[in-house]
């Protein structure tokens, strides 16, 4: 295949959200586009930073035999897969509920003058494993990343100052399903050939 400028991306979140997670268990989608369970949860608004691939590579050992020649390379330790992304929506009730467990968090609705009340006992307790999507487009393509067995964890916190939004930086780590695969990637390309379409309608039209 030659070079093709159609098959670049660009990503940004779609609108439904760029990051959603849901239980373990819950149904996962096998397509890019098709809608998501209702246990997905999106977490608001990501930083400009985006979706980082934070994921250490292979670790990788030659073997020398006697006299110098080398006749293998071993691989000590397979790669690992983690992508990392910040959440700046810090008064999102459900951005509560996932950094700090549901059952850490009690949330009473806006009501007459009053907006909506937080509260958060952080105990300092692991965010439990969750399926994760994310969901990215670019002009018509459209590309998701399915994690269906991912271990969040918070790596970083943003200082409360008057210069810049403050945020939780979060690393997703991706462990293997029943099937063996730690993610799953769907895409779908914008590569439509508009001629085809619009043959095919011409001669529809002229058969009628």
């Amino acid at each position: 295949m030659t070079q093709n400028s159609a098959n670049v991306v660009a990503a940004s979140p779609v609108a439904t959200g760029g990051m959603l997670v849901a239980p373990l268990g819950t149904p996962l989608p096998t397509t890019a586009t098709e809608a998501l369970n209702a246990a997905f949860v999106p977490l608001g608004y990501i930083s400009n930073d985006g979706l980082q691939n934070t994921g250490d590579a292979a670790s990788l050992e030659d073997v020398f035999a006697w006299g110098g020649d080398l006749v293998a390379t071993l691989e000590t330790t397979g790669s690992i897969k983690r992508y990392t992304s910040k959440l700046i929506e810090f008064f999102n009730p459900d951005v509560a509920n996932f950094l700090y467990g549901s059952s850490n968090v009690t949330i009473v609705p806006a009501a007459g003058v009053d907006g909506t009340k937080i509260s958060i006992a952080d105990k300092g307790t692991t965010i439990a494993r969750s399926c994760v999507v994310y969901d990215m487009k670019y002009q018509g393509k459209r590309a998701r990343v399915v994690v269906p067995l991912g271990q969040p964890v918070v790596t970083a916190e943003d200082p409360f100052v008057h210069t810049a939004l403050a945020g939780s930086e979060v690393q997703v780590t991706c462990f293997k399903d029943a099937s063996g695969n730690r993610q799953y990637l769907y895409l779908v390309n914008d590569d439509i050939d508009d001629s085809s379409s619009s043959s095919s309608s011409s001669s529809s039209s002229s058969s009628s």
